[in-house]
């Protein structure tokens, strides 16, 4: 049971988010890595799964999206990893980086590649993920990286790949390096994210380290 001190915990509107979830009863399933499926779920929660995933797959990719709908695939991708990456922190990337936008895209020159989707993945970067393993959602193209729930996902698999590789470092770390590199932490440019990150932060509840399975 949550308690009203654990809602407030939250953030506004994460607290508001979740209030407004038990109202209308909307419950995702609660989901583990590792059990031989591809979705990472338990047999018994197969069909629940598949309407979720089926769910947050048709969420528009020619408008900006609601913070309710960015909060369901969040969450649905912070439960498919093993709560290893939280959803209010992938709310506040998605926030920052495409503000809620899942056609965005934005070439860049000095890499002759580009940043698509929620959560503004290099396309090469998504394809990298796929090969190191991330592949509930199949290959990443330029196409499918516009559905918001992938670019989720391969955002939320990078954030997951950095904390695996290094578990030492801090929130700040982990968020300057999913803007500039593992390897080009700290400069103005990741500066200058890192204080937006902070301040977008505030509005979702980032960087609380709580996760919630709603239901």
């Amino acid at each position: 049971m949550i308690e009203p001190e654990q809602i407030f915990g939250f953030g506004l509107i994460g607290g508001l988010l979740f209030l407004y979830s038990k109202i209308k009863g909307f419950k995702l399933p609660s989901v583990s890595v590792g059990s031989g499926n591809g979705l990472g779920i338990g047999a018994g929660d197969e069909t629940e799964a598949a309407e979720a995933r089926a769910q947050i797959l048709s969420y528009s990719k020619t408008r900006p999206l609601s913070e309710e709908e960015v909060f369901q695939i969040a969450d649905y991708m912070s439960n498919l990893l093993g709560g290893r990456v939280n959803q209010f922190d992938l709310m506040t990337f998605a926030y920052i980086e495409s503000t809620f936008r899942p056609y965005a895209e934005r070439y860049e020159p000095h890499i002759k590649d580009s940043s698509i989707g929620l959560m503004q993945v290099l396309s090469s970067t998504a394809l990298d993920l796929y090969e190191k393993g991330y592949n509930d959602f199949g290959r990443p193209t330029r196409t499918s990286l516009k559905n918001p729930a992938i670019s989720m996902y391969f955002g939320a698999a990078y954030i997951d790949w950095l904390k695996k590789y290094w578990p030492d470092k801090d929130l700040e770390w982990w968020v300057r390096a999913y803007n500039g590199g593992p390897g080009h932490n700290y400069n103005s440019q990741t500066t200058s994210y890192w204080q937006k990150w902070q301040a977008a932060s505030k509005r979702f509840g980032g960087g609380s380290g709580v996760t919630i399975t709603l239901g």
